[in-house]
């Protein structure tokens, strides 16, 4: 997270103790935007300056158009659909 806890800083102490040499970040924002996507992947690089420590690191690009992603929201609206005690009228 960009904020919170683990903060990305205490996270990257973790994965340099575990001696993780690769590092995939995926902000939780499906679609670019400034004040989201690019804020989360800047903090990650602020705090991995000052770690000083330089893993293999790939970014993931927008992925709100994937058809996977839409599968996987589209099962997750239908369980918790199915799940529900009462139905919405208009889903």
């Amino acid at each position: 997270m960009r904020y919170g806890k683990p903060s990305i800083a205490a996270a990257l102490q973790e994965l340099r103790a575990a001696n993780v040499r690769k590092i995939l970040v995926v902000p939780l924002y499906p679609q670019y935007a400034g004040a989201t996507t690019a804020t989360a992947n800047d903090e990650f690089f602020r705090a991995l300056i000052s770690e000083k420590w330089v893993p293999e690191v790939r970014t993931v690009p927008a992925y709100f158009a994937r058809p996977s992603y839409i599968e996987a929201l589209a099962q997750s609206i239908e369980r918790a659909y199915a799940a529900a005690d009462t139905k919405p009228d208009i889903l």
